[in-house]
């Protein structure tokens, strides 16, 4: 932590061109010094078009998804004149009762269920690979969209409605078949985050507060695909009640050997982004967000997944030292077939669901075949 108040300096990215724009953001996105404060920083530049470039990067360390959201409506809400009321109570006020352990009692019983849910063991990822795994992480990444259709996208909707359940649910369903089949086993572990503001006072403050889950689900081929979601969705239940554990305590409790190469609890992740930056506007500006290349993978295999009026967008992030970039696009396809059968038959047992549409199943031995051949 540091005590000290410390200057912001902005970054001067000089000029230049609309062919230029990842070169200038490639530059500016960089690796933070986490002794040396901020770990905040901000550049300004121009475009022979007029255009102006404006980039903010903060380390995750001291902001979330929600935080970006908050520091983009301070923003505008300063830029235009507006009157920013100061906090009632900042970060190092949570950070400081996070420390004393203020809910000691409450997260003691919590750890008894992480440790329940993991006390025969943790599968781990099966998921076979296109190159070697290395003994430590390069962390070198890339990712494909998954083009879902409005079609499919509505399908889902009404599938999740007529349950009951959540989009969450019901794709987190359809990962773990493609993740079970693809891996020849029948129980995941699948990464997730939670928000973790349960307190109201947290809702507006600038923070890091999200904490990492290790979900734990079974992938039975003889249960209908509906009954899969019920229990997919009572697991997701019960470790969002749970959440208070923070991941790296939990990680310890269970003294997780180091893998080489690998993370501990899981390698693959499914990210629900429920949150939307504010409209951008302000009088006599014309403001657009620019989308930023992704170069890094903390996991061997994220997808996200977003949805905006009534619209379904996904998107798979990878580790690009062990997957190929064709290989992730035939998973998005077969994720994508997946997602079909189940939103148009909910009674469809698990183990009647084909991962491709076309004759020959991607199947786990395709893949080590591939690999062999490397």
């Amino acid at each position: 932590v540091h005590d000290e108040e410390c200057a912001l300096e902005i970054d001067d990215l000089g000029l230049g061109t609309e062919n230029t724009l990842d070169i200038l953001m490639e530059g500016f996105f960089r690796s933070f010094d986490l002794a040396q404060p901020p770990l905040f920083r901000v550049g300004y530049g121009t475009l022979e078009s007029g255009r102006h470039l404006l980039l903010i990067d903060a380390h995750h360390i001291v902001t979330d998804g929600l935080s970006i959201r908050i520091l983009v409506e301070d923003f505008l809400a300063f830029y235009k004149g507006e009157h920013l009321s100061a906090p009632d109570i900042y970060y190092h006020d949570y950070a400081y009762w996070v420390s004393e352990n203020a809910n000691r009692e409450k997260i003691a019983e919590q750890l008894l269920f992480w440790k329940d849910v993991f006390g025969n063991g943790i599968p781990r990822s099966l998921l076979p690979t296109d190159f070697r795994r290395e003994e430590s992480r390069t962390f070198r990444g890339s990712d494909v969209v998954v083009e879902v259709d409005d079609e499919l996208s509505n399908l889902l909707l009404e599938f999740a409605a007529s349950h009951e359940t959540t989009l969450f649910n019901v794709l987190m369903t359809v990962f773990v078949i493609l993740l079970a089949r693809i891996g020849g086993q029948p129980e995941v572990v699948v990464g997730t985050v939670t928000a973790g503001r349960q307190l109201l006072e947290l809702e507006d403050m600038v923070g890091m507060f999200v904490n990492t889950l290790a979900l734990k689900y079974e992938c039975p081929d003889d249960i209908p695909v509906s009954h899969m979601v019920r229990n997919v969705e009572r697991m997701s239940q019960q470790a969002f009640a749970n959440q208070d554990v923070q991941f790296e305590d939990l990680v310890r409790e269970l003294h997780i050997e180091a893998q080489p190469g690998r993370n501990p609890l899981f390698d693959v992740m499914l990210v629900m982004q429920n949150f939307e930056l504010p409209a951008m506007s302000i009088p006599g500006l014309e403001l657009k967000s620019l989308p930023v290349k992704w170069k890094q993978s903390k996991f061997d295999l994220t997808l996200f997944i977003y949805e905006q009026d009534r619209r379904v967008r996904m998107k798979f992030e990878y580790d690009s030292s062990l997957f190929k970039e064709e290989t992730v696009k035939e998973m998005g396809e077969c994720l994508l077939h997946i997602a079909g059968q189940v939103a148009a038959n909910h009674s469809i047992a698990v183990g009647e669901i084909s991962i491709r549409s076309k004759e020959q199943d991607l199947s786990r031995q395709d893949f080590m075949d591939d690999l062999e051949n490397e």
